[in-house]
């Protein structure tokens, strides 16, 4: 995978890379993933600690986008709308599907859970149709969710623009993180 040069972002300018690590935001300021974005692309471009605990800090707090493969039963086609498999509708039959992440290979063959920092980096790989929806889910319950897979040896967050990759053990670490003004109770 190739990491391409990121995109200039005028709306996270405070958070450049040489500023003092940010207190934590607010969930209004995580969600556009605008903050995820330059974080990700301040540490990807300069490894220093302070920079590590900052995007590990924010991926805690984030919601991530990831595409999910919805497999319909046989006899339930026809009888699911697009509203059922996003969510957005009740139905009996919302129970019966099965929902698995698309998954990318590196060139060392190693298969990753693909997440998005949001939807503008998800937009030109996959569309949501009849049997790809976009689910937003929380880093935490996205790190639960990957625990549980045996295929994935990894996360990797927006796999084909800038990618960062989240091993098993960085996964773990981003649960038990604090900020900077966080205490411990």
């Amino acid at each position: 995978m190739r990491i391409n040069k990121a995109r200039e972002n005028p709306e996270t300018d405070s958070l450049k890379k040489e500023d003092p690590a940010p207190s934590r935001p607010t969930a209004e300021e995580l969600a556009d993933g605008k903050i995820l974005l330059q974080l990700k692309h301040n540490f990807l471009e300069d490894r220093r600690a302070e920079n590590f605990v900052q995007i590990v800090c924010c991926l805690r707090d984030s919601t991530v986008t990831v595409p999910m493969h919805v497999e319909i039963p046989e006899e339930l086609k026809g009888k699911i709308t697009q509203e059922i498999l996003e969510g957005k509708e009740e139905s009996e039959y919302r129970e019966d599907l099965k929902y698995f992440p698309m998954t990318v290979t590196n060139d060392a063959e190693e298969v990753s859970m693909a997440v998005f920092s949001n939807e503008e980096e998800i937009r030109g790989f996959y569309s949501q149709g009849e049997d790809c929806v976009f689910e937003e889910i929380s880093m935490l319950d996205c790190i639960e969710f990957f625990n549980g897979l045996d295929d994935c040896e990894q996360i990797v967050l927006d796999p084909f623009t800038e990618p960062l990759i989240i091993t098993k053990d960085l996964a773990s670490l981003i649960a038990t993180i604090k900020y900077k003004d966080e205490s411990d109770s």
